[in-house]
């Protein structure tokens, strides 16, 4: 497996309940995005499952085609067979990044914990209960997790309860990067 396959996991919906609630959506957007340009800048690949703009792909997805020093094949898209989940505006412009894998069940939950088993750190920010679950899976697993917990949801609860010793940003500090993608011991 590539050492640096990173799983972009979580949404920040406006319309939808969070536990705890969701804080500033537009600031999590502009950090998602920042976040995606600085991931490829290291040269870390990441996975992603849905253009939907109720979750936080999309941000990343733009954010890593900003940067110059994408790494070709970088933003694989896991999505159920059928569901069009792949359809990054990106994509039209910079086929050349994008790994499309289309899974043959048609159940998004099926899809998306399956391809779990392909990255070797998380992000979570933001999310409901699919995030919560990812975000057990990796302290089980022992999988590196940024849990970015400023924008609320339930990449919030590890940061504030469950994790000691995982990393966990309140602020943004991106030399952890160079950790999270393999580029320092």
């Amino acid at each position: 497996m590539d050492s640096k396959i990173i799983a972009i996991i979580g949404s920040i919906d406006a319309n939808r309940k969070y536990d705890p609630e969701l804080r500033d959506p537009q600031g999590a957007r502009k950090a998602a995005e920042q976040l995606g340009q600085e991931l490829a800048n290291k040269g870390c690949k990441i996975i992603v499952y849905s253009c939907d703009p109720n979750y936080i792909e999309g941000d990343f997805v733009r954010g890593y085609v900003k940067s110059k020093k994408a790494v070709e094949k970088g933003i694989i898209v896991y999505y159920p067979n059928g569901s069009g989940a792949d359809r990054f505006p990106e994509r039209s412009n910079y086929r050349d990044l994008f790994d499309i894998r289309p899974d043959t069940s048609d159940d998004w939950t099926i899809t998306f914990y399956r391809s779990l088993k392909q990255a070797n750190s998380f992000i979570l920010l933001g999310g409901g209960y699919s995030t919560f679950i990812a975000g057990l899976l990796a302290i089980t697993d022992r999988i590196p997790m940024l849990a970015i917990s400023q924008f609320g949801g339930s990449a919030n609860k590890y940061g504030k309860r469950l994790l000691r010793g995982w990393i966990y940003l309140r602020k943004m500090k991106f030399r952890l990067w160079g950790r999270m993608c393999g580029m320092r011991k």
